[in-house]
């Protein structure tokens, strides 16, 4: 038996394996050698994620209301909708709100609450430029977020406390960032 560890993207290992004769030392040596690159290669991730997705400065809530903050804290909000489901989930906006995220117009601004406590905000707009707009201002404010794009534009940010995806379809030319509570994410 050969003790083998292995450090790969995904953490480190150790374990035994069984020694396997190839005729000569040598050859054992090589053909080992061989068999814990081939594992290691393997386990490697194929891109290494680094810092990408992870805030900069967690802003803990939005637009200086904090999470499970009270809703009657939101002076102003009108009802917006109400959820079905169990967790009794509403929905609200501010009817005189200006509808701009930074320099970036968008369409509606609704915040979103589970049993008065707030939990998430939802941000509507169009547009490519919107969406480039909006990546940059995020990027500068909390660093780069990880590309999670698959059929439409995806890129997410997590903290410690807020989860944030940016997300745009080309093809319908709408776009959404919903930045939320951590254990209230989409």
């Amino acid at each position: 038996m050969v003790e083998v560890c292995v450090l790969s993207g995904f953490g480190f290992g150790c374990g035994a394996i069984r020694e396997v004769n190839f005729g000569s030392p040598t050859m054992n040596r090589f053909y080992t050698l061989y068999i814990l690159i081939g594992f290691a290669v393997f386990l490697l991730p194929s891109e290494v994620p680094a810092a990408d997705g992870v805030f900069e400065n967690d802003p803990n809530g939005f637009k200086g209301y904090s999470w499970d903050a009270n809703v009657v804290e939101f002076d102003g909000l009108v009802l917006w909708g109400e959820s079905d489901d169990p967790s009794g989930s509403k929905t609200y906006y501010f009817p005189n709100e200006p509808l701009t995220f930074g320099d970036i117009n968008v369409e509606k601004i609704l915040y979103s609450f589970e049993g008065d406590k707030f939990k998430r905000v939802t941000i509507k707009y169009r547009d490519g430029e919107n969406y480039d707009g909006l990546l940059s201002a995020l990027t500068s404010r909390f660093g780069s977020g990880r590309d999670e794009s698959r059929f439409s534009h995806d890129v997410l940010w997590v903290g410690t406390h807020t989860h944030m995806i940016l997300r745009y379809d080309d093809q319908f030319n709408i776009g959404v960032l919903v930045i939320s509570q951590l254990e209230h994410r989409p």
